[in-house]
């Protein structure tokens, strides 16, 4: 389960890496991954982790912060280059 300010996304197929959930969510919410930070915990997980050693099973949230420097670029429409 993911959450993100006031929604909610459930998934329930396998999913290894954090940077896999990050392209999933990307696909559903539209927040492209490069601009996600997934908390699991209280912490901030990194793309390479596998979900399972950090304890996320079934039921289990992950919470959803798009990224402040990016929503402030998009919101006065410049480029963004990484």
């Amino acid at each position: 389960m993911i959450q993100n300010d006031l929604l909610l996304y459930n998934f329930s197929f396998d999913i290894y890496f954090s940077g896999e959930l990050k392209m999933m969510i990307a696909i559903v919410s539209g927040i492209e991954a490069k601009e996600q930070r997934l908390l699991f915990r209280g912490k901030e997980r990194e793309d390479r982790e596998y979900l399972h050693m950090i304890g996320v099973g079934d039921g289990d949230k992950v919470f959803l912060l798009q990224d402040p420097a990016f929503k402030e670029l998009k919101h006065i429409h410049l480029p963004i280059t990484v």
